[in-house]
Order: C-alpha cells, then structure tokens, then sequence
C-alpha cells in the first residue's frame, strides 16, 4: 500500500502543474488573497477583449473567468453587469469575483463596467491549499487514494457531470442533500484532470469524523429573568414554546419524561448520551428535577445524527418543520480555516435569515493547531465554527470564570471567535429512561446558550405577531449586551462576553435597535436618542455577510 509520505510526494507533480507566477507584475493593481498564494496581474481587459473564447470552456452556454476591478463595483454597475448576464459569483478579496459571463457576451462591457483584469479561474484555484501543498492529513486517506468533496459551481447540478467523472475513472460513493456535493476517492493524477474541467468549483479534503466535545446556568446567564415563574406586574414566562430545535448530535434522544410532547426524534440509532446531554442543557423541562430546567425548556426539540458537512436534512427542517435554532456539539478539526461547509452554512443562514447555527467553540486550547500563535490561540474547533453568519461558544464555570480547556480564537483571518461564552461546565442534563447526567464542556455551553437564544425567539414572536426574528437581530442584541469578561471589549477568550439573557431580552423589549439597507457607494445618517444620566452606550452594526470564499485567506 502507498503511504501517505509517498502520496505527498505525489502531489508535488500536481503543485508544479496547477500552480504559476503571473510575470510582468504591476505595483499598482490591489493583490488578489488567494490562499497560499498572493496573486497579482497585469491590466489585461484590452488584451481579452481581442481574444476569441475558448469553446471547451464553454458550460450550459456560460464560462468562468475570474474579474478584477479597481475598486468595489457600485450597485448601478452590478445591475450593469447584471442585466447583461454576467452574474459575480464569488467575492475574493481584492475587488475580484469569480464570475458566470454568457457565451454571447459583448466582451465591451466588461470594460465599459469598470473590470481592469480577466483571467482564467485556474486549476489552483480550485483545489484545496492542503492538497497543493502535500498537508494531506492521514484520515482522508483510503485504500492509497484521497477522498474528497467534489464541488460543482453554482447554479450546476454535480450529478449532470457524472459521464464527466466517469471518463476520469472517478465514481461518486455519495452525492449530498444539496446538488452541488459528490464523495469520491481519487488519485493525485484524477484530482489534476478533474480540477481541469469548467463546471467544477472547488476539489476539498473530506472533513475529519467529528468528536463530542464534552468532558464529562440558568442563573448566570440571566434566563431566569425573562421566564421568573412569577404573577402579577413584572412576571415573565418566556421559555422558547413553540420554537424549534435541532440536536445534531449521536442519535436517539430520551425517552425523558422532560421532553413531554415536544421531542421528535428523526434518527434509530441509539449510541450515546452524548445527544440527551446536549438537549437536555438546551431544552430539558425539568419536570423531575427542576434544577435540570434549561432556557428552552418549552421549545419543540429534533433530534438527527451529526453530519459534518451538513449534506443533511437540516434545511428541510428549517423549510418544513419551524427548527430556528440547530446545535453541533462536534469537532470539525482543528482551526481548519473557511471550508466548503463553512462556506455551506453561511450561505444557509444568508438565504434564510430566521436560522442560527450555534456550535461548541471546542475544548482544544493548550493544543497547536497551526495558526502561529503556540498553544494558547487560534485552536477553535473546525471550519463551519468560524462562520460569519453563525454562533461559537466558550466554556465557563458556574461563576463565569473561563475553563482552561477552552478553545481561543482568533479565526483564521483575525476575526474574533468565539462569539458569546455560557455556562458549560458541571451541568446538569438529561439521560435516557428518565434519568440525569453530569454534563459538561463547549458541548454543554453551545446548548445552553441556544436554549437562551430560542427564549429570545419567543419574546420577538411574541411582541411582532408570530413572526419569526431575523437571527442577525438576535445574534446582535445577544454579543452588545453580553456581560464583559477579560480584556474590555470582544476577545479571543470570550468573544463578546457571557450572555446576559435580561439584558438581551431588553434590547427586543424596547426595541432598542433599527434595521435598514445600504448600496455600495452611499451612506445612512441615524439619530440615536441617549437619556441623561446614562453611563455607558454601546452601538454594534451587525449584517448577514454573504458567504465567503474557500481557498482565500480573508472571509469578510
């Protein structure tokens, strides 16, 4: 059998064959981030425009070309560009995109547009850094070939292009839920073919099998405040009825008398606790003992399997179903950068803007994990967990005090993860037959929070006629009115602090935040009236950023 060494060896063919210098670079045109490499062009935009386009890369009567303008393209020129059919796909930092241009196009228009640069979206462009750079880990290795996620672009359907595959030698083992998704294994010489083909976007190392990431408050975090048990002026009962949750964790959850009515399990397997763990923190009635009572303890709870790649029924169950808020208690490697799922999620969440996805930050600190910062830092567990569009939590003790375990931010590129800290560790949860069980880690502080989120939900349904909230509004009014722990203001230990369910639950109250849009190139002016006598005012500007782009070293 070839050893993964021999492999590596292998690839460094690819790396020569997939990765060039562009020459006769020019100083003045913005680098393009890509991820190793740093790339630079030449102005070119009157060179293509004399140049025929290539018929064999010609795909459902579109190609792909990767546009750099000299600055961000306003709104009117995306319109521009728009109406005539030429959609930007991708955002890569600096000013570029990657971009769906029809065959017939009046190649004028690019310039007419503003666009300086046109270039191929090359093979290295699509293929994931590690597998360039022979980094290829050992778990992706089966049988002396690599398995990997084929990505199709957007828009294509993966399963149109299986003759494509198939005259490579490749066979999907899987396709996922989404169309763009196929599993393959391959050799070095199948990934070089492949990444050659026009309709493929991206070629990605499988993620890594996920790990429960517990160890084995509602007080601390303020729920209690917003569902007090009391009568009369100032009683509160906000406990999450009627909003759905999704345990994606290790099967069947329960049977518990805590979940009485309100648990729906989708899964026969039957593997652990670690999922009774899980939802007990984020949903459990407390009914038997009611110090088990979690945030959302009125929530309709669902229960599926854990899936990396989240190539899984989880959007049909936000679609179909009403599941607002889903928890991933799992590993996802370790600081693995901004990923296809990463990518997946935050698109998810994009086009479905009442979703959350809430995940443990992870218990790796003290571990390297090759940000360059030693063992303290940059160990945040997984891809998707680095999202922008989604929620990471941090392990606290019972006072707020932070567990040493706990994974530290930043994200591969500098932004601040994890999101909000909660209480994770020595909690009470949830087992089989009615029973409890000590719980604890980012796998029980992930869930406690959800739970608090989902009494949120409530409170916005509540007072906006059953409507659901945008998540964005939650996620904002959860991170600017977190109780500050650590160094003042948002850091890598904590994020924005422990969540402070009372405070968060005053922002919606009051309706102390407004909502509006804006274009490239404009600006808004807002007034915000500050009462007398008041100590301190915090202002957060939050949006749900369109997903990013795999193989850059920026997400933003």
């Amino acid at each position: 059998m070839q050893s993964p060494t021999t492999f590596n060896k292998c690839l460094s063919i690819l790396i020569c064959s997939l990765f060039y210098l562009s020459t006769g670079i020019s100083q003045t045109q913005a680098p393009i981030l890509f991820k190793p490499e740093v790339k630079v062009f030449e102005k070119n935009i009157s060179q293509f425009i004399q140049l025929p386009i290539s018929q064999e890369k010609i795909v459902e009567d579109h190609f792909y070309k990767l546009l750099q303008f000299e600055k961000i393209p306003l709104a009117s020129e995306q319109e521009f560009l728009a109406s005539n059919g030429i959609i930007l796909e991708e955002y890569i930092p600096n000013y570029a995109y990657l971009a769906k241009l029809p065959s017939t196009i009046d190649k004028q228009i690019l310039m007419e547009a503003g666009i300086v640069v046109v270039e191929d979206f090359i093979a290295a462009y699509k293929v994931d850094h590690r597998i360039l750079n022979g980094q290829v880990p050992d778990y992706a290795f089966n049988n002396n070939k690599i398995t990997i996620s084929i990505i199709s672009m957007q828009g294509l359907n993966i399963r149109s292009y299986t003759s494509n595959m198939d005259r490579l030698g490749i066979n999907a083992f899987r396709f996922g839920s989404d169309e763009r998704f196929a599993y393959a294994n391959v050799s070095a010489l199948q990934i070089q073919e492949l990444a050659k083909e026009p309709w493929l976007r991206f070629i990605e190392i499988i993620d890594p099998v996920g790990e429960p990431e517990s160890t084995e408050g509602r007080t601390v975090q303020k729920a209690n405040t917003i569902n007090n048990k009391l009568s009369g002026t100032g009683a509160l009962s906000y406990n999450a009825k009627g909003v759905g949750v999704l345990v994606r964790d290790d099967g069947i959850v329960g049977p518990h008398i805590d979940y009485h009515g309100r648990l729906t399990n989708l899964t026969t397997d039957a593997t652990g606790t670690h999922g009774d763990g899980v939802g007990g923190v984020m949903a459990g009635g407390g009914i038997l003992d009611p110090t088990a009572e979690a945030g959302g303890s009125g929530a309709d709870v669902w229960v599926i399997n854990y899936l990396a790649s989240f190539q899984d029924n989880t959007l049909a169950l936000h679609l179909n179903d009403g599941v607002m808020i889903t928890n991933s208690s799992y590993s996802n490697g370790c600081n693995a950068g901004y990923t296809s799922t990463t990518n997946f999620v935050d698109n998810m969440v994009f086009n479905n803007q009442s979703l959350m996805h809430t995940f443990s930050g992870g218990n790796s600190n003290n571990n390297n994990c090759g940000y360059g910062a030693g063992n303290q830092w940059g160990n945040i567990t997984g891809g998707h967990k680095v999202g922008k569009n989604v929620m990471a939590v941090a392990n606290l003790f019972n006072d707020a005090d932070p567990v040493n375990s706990s994974s530290r931010g930043p994200a591969h590129d500098g932004r601040i993860k994890p999101d909000i800290a909660a209480h994770g560790q020595g909690q009470v949860s949830t087992s089989p037959n009615n029973q409890y069980q000590s719980f604890g880690g980012t796998s029980a502080a992930a869930p406690s929070m959800a739970g608090n989120m989902a009494q949120l939900y409530e409170v916005y349904k509540d007072l906006n006629g059953g409507v659901n909230p945008p998540s964005a509004l939650l996620k904002a009014a959860i991170l600017n009115s977190a109780t500050d722990l650590g160094n003042v203001g948002p850091d890598y230990k904590f994020g924005w602090g422990l969540i402070n369910t009372g405070r968060a639950y005053e922002i919606i109250s009051n309706t102390q935040y407004l909502s509006d849009n804006i274009t490239q190139g404009n600006s808004n002016t807002h007034t915000v009236n500050v009462p007398s006598g008041e100590g301190e005012l915090r202002v957060m500007v939050y949006w749900h950023d369109r997903a990013g782009t795999v193989n850059t070293s920026m997400a933003l």
